[in-house]
């Protein structure tokens, strides 16, 4: 192979890199984001752990949760995760791009 060739193919892979990552960059969005636990099932007796919380997270930047032991940066973070265990409804929308992404097993009025 010659230089020349090598250098050529050596660009072609840096642009599509470039271009690979700007298609890789993800914009996340919580706008009034509510859980709510039943602590015990059948019995009517709820807890709120997140309540009407709003925020973004954007490309390319470091972000950091802080708060005191048990303000619900955990159960924040899990909740925009999709990691929630089944006895939590949660309500709000959670946009990945500007598109909306499921969040909840129900909804809270």
């Amino acid at each position: 192979m010659k230089v020349e060739e090598s250098i050529e193919n050596e660009e072609q892979s840096e642009s599509r890199s470039t271009v690979m990552r700007e298609n890789k960059e993800i914009y996340l969005v919580w706008e009034d984001v509510t859980a709510v636990v039943a602590k015990n099932l059948g019995k009517g007796e709820t807890r709120k752990l997140l309540n009407r919380l709003s925020g973004y997270a954007l490309p390319d930047r470091i972000m950091a949760i802080m708060g005191p032991s048990g303000s619900g940066k955990s159960t924040l973070l899990d909740a925009l995760a999709g990691r929630l265990s089944s006895n939590v409804i949660m309500s709000g929308n959670v946009l990945l791009n500007g598109k909306q992404r499921k969040i909840g097993n129900g909804s809270i009025g």
